[in-house]
């Protein structure tokens, strides 16, 4: 998913449609979705995972 999403941001070209644009943005949100979901089921799986990053 985040190669589909860096390649919305890198076709936008100097001037988007806004199609392209809102397109993006869905890729993107997507994206950010699938990630912190992932990263939430490894930390509630491996808590040493969340307490690692606060210190």
């Amino acid at each position: 998913m985040k190669r589909k999403s860096r390649m919305a941001v890198i076709d936008l070209g100097a001037e988007p449609s806004k199609q392209q644009l809102m397109q993006c943005h869905q890729e993107l949100r997507e994206s950010r979705a699938t990630t912190q979901a992932s990263i939430d089921l490894l930390e509630t799986e491996y808590p040493f995972l969340k307490q690692a990053q606060a210190v």
